[in-house]
């Protein structure tokens, strides 16, 4: 899509727990020397979640990545984004709650 990349994330509990609520994020590392990146705080949120996504159970969010306001696109890993989870195995509390994060897999 010019002006923008359209992603679409299929995301799989692979766990024995109920994901409880979970917020997904999509962003364009920013290249930093050579070969190094570190994070960005220009994160979109992917829509089409769920609540109580039960073990086993697979569902498909979509992420709308505008380049508006991006400034220099070259110096961000566009081709390559990271994605983050944030979510609660289980109970909605600080003892259940989960982050994980890594490159998007482009298919």
């Amino acid at each position: 899509m010019e002006g923008a990349i359209v992603y679409y994330i299929k995301l799989t509990n692979d766990s024995d727990f109920v994901i409880k609520q979970n917020n997904v994020f999509i962003s364009f590392p920013i290249k930093v020397g050579q070969g190094g990146y570190k994070g960005n705080a220009y994160k979109v949120e992917a829509k089409g979640n769920k609540l109580d996504i039960q073990p086993g159970e697979e569902i498909t969010l979509n992420a709308f990545m505008p380049f508006e306001g991006l400034g220099d696109k070259s110096l961000l890993r566009i081709d390559n984004p990271s994605i983050q989870i944030n979510g609660y195995l289980d109970k909605l509390d600080n003892e259940h709650k989960f982050i994980s994060g890594e490159d998007l897999i482009k298919n």
